[in-house]
């Protein structure tokens, strides 16, 4: 049984390729980053779904900023993937004026205790 479409999308044999059963890790990171990245409003079926991350590049890197991001992120991870559970959020303050933005999310999944970790930098 498949958890989800590998991206990019590769036609085989027998359909296109999915992460097996013992790839979970794999499917939830890859499924986190569609959500980070998908601005609102991109998304055909759900106007709501997606953080936009992009949309965030130049704002000024404060306290503020952070916080904005990290509630947006907590709220649609809650709503769209309710089996991941966020325990913290890293920012990466190295390339901030550069117009790139690095993000750590360290998560459980059906709070577990084996804690997973995704590090996402999106730059313009």
């Amino acid at each position: 049984m498949s958890l989800s479409i590998k991206f990019p999308m590769i036609l085989g044999q027998f359909g296109f390729s999915s992460y097996a059963d013992d790839q979970t890790t794999q499917a939830i990171n890859q499924n986190l980053k569609m959500l980070l990245l998908t601005k609102p409003g991109e998304y055909v079926n759900d106007i709501n779904f997606g953080v936009g991350l992009y949309t965030f590049l130049f704002e000024m890197a404060n306290p503020d900023t952070e916080q904005q991001i990290s509630q947006k992120i907590k709220q649609q991870v809650s709503r769209y993937m309710p089996y991941v559970v966020i325990k913290k959020i890293d920012f990466d303050q190295t390339s901030i004026d550069n117009g790139a933005l690095g993000i750590g999310l360290h998560y459980t999944v059906n709070n577990d205790i084996k804690q997973e970790y995704l590090h996402l930098h999106v730059n313009i």
